[in-house]
């Protein structure tokens, strides 16, 4: 290709890329991503975990649900979608009460999580995490 064909086209391509970017990133751009882990014991005893560090639902019987509640802010952006995400072994066994809504700045959401325990589950100690993804909407 000659230089002087090749002017042209990189007028062109650059501003229509340029372009495109900007408008992907002010339609979907991820601001925040926070990860939490889950942890259930599995077990024929009931036992507490109060522990507010993690999305810790103690020792629940085979058969048997869990609940525990967590508080969702925003404080950082003008107005953000939440999405929440269960990745791992629990991810069939958990249900939130709300998901993907949108926050105003200053705005908070309690959201209260169900652990459903299957007749079946094997016991022992199980483990997953759960994803708060905000982004622009």
């Amino acid at each position: 290709m000659k230089k002087n064909n090749l002017i042209p086209l990189i007028v062109i391509v650059v501003p229509v890329t340029i372009l495109v970017m900007t408008i992907l990133y002010n339609t979907y751009v991820v601001l925040d991503v926070e990860i939490i882990p889950i942890e259930v014991n599995v077990n024929d005893n009931l036992g507490f975990n109060l522990d507010s560090s993690a999305l810790i639902f103690g020792t629940i019987p085979p058969g048997n649900l869990g609940s525990r509640s967590i508080v969702v802010s925003n404080l950082k952006y003008s107005s953000s979608n939440v999405n929440i995400k269960v990745k791992g072994e629990l991810k069939n066994w958990i249900y939130v009460s709300e998901n993907n809504f949108n926050l105003n700045k200053e705005e908070s959401k309690e959201l209260e999580f169900k652990l459903l325990i299957p007749k079946d589950a094997e016991k022992r100690i199980y483990n997953s995490e759960l994803r708060i993804i905000t982004t622009r909407f």
